[in-house]
């Protein structure tokens, strides 16, 4: 236990570092928002953030299933969930937002319109 609090200590500090100064860059140079490379990096990051989710969910429905469901292991799945949960969303939204900023001002105004 001790060994993940202090990982989470370490990384998360480092991550949002690491998150601000890559939001700078794209600030600077937005043609840099539609690299292939940092889409696909970007789906990498979704798949794996997916497969922590599921897992966690698959771990906790076979604790429950068991009968061996305690309020630290709750705690630990709940931890892990969120955390998951929220890059995945972070990301998501991410490519969402690229998504609708690349769409031409034309074809974002004839989906509204509804006939």
């Amino acid at each position: 236990m001790a060994d993940a609090l202090a990982c989470v200590i370490i990384a998360f500090p480092v991550y949002l570092w690491v998150t601000r100064s890559i939001l700078r860059e794209l600030q600077l140079h937005p043609e840099k928002l539609e690299s292939s490379v940092r889409k696909w990096l970007t789906y990498i990051a979704l798949l794996i953030a997916a497969g922590i989710v599921i897992g966690d969910l698959i771990a906790f429905l076979t604790y429950f299933l068991r009968g061996e469901l305690t309020a630290r292991f709750v705690a630990k799945v709940a931890t892990v969930l969120l955390i998951a949960g929220g890059v995945f969303w972070y990301y998501f939204g991410s490519l969402r937002k690229a998504d609708s900023s690349s769409l031409p001002a034309s074809a974002s105004t004839a989906s509204s319109v509804k006939p």
